[in-house]
């Protein structure tokens, strides 16, 4: 066996991660275009807005009941 029950549970809790912060960096990302090509305002204020709104959802998940 490669991995014991415990390992386990932590690669799968950090692949979690990953991936909700890869989720919150794209909705950031996209939040800046919009906000640059269609509000005329700063990309950085776009970032924050997408990643305030999407962040508690994205990571609601991380702690395990």
């Amino acid at each position: 066996m490669l991995f014991s029950a415990g390992e386990n549970d932590i690669i799968e809790t950090v692949t979690l991660l990953v991936f909700q912060l890869a989720a919150i960096l794209v909705v950031a990302k996209i939040g800046g275009e919009i906000f640059v090509r269609y509000l005329r305002l700063p990309a950085v204020i776009g970032e924050l807005v997408g990643g305030v709104i999407i962040g508690p959802f994205a990571l609601g998940d991380l702690i395990p009941v």
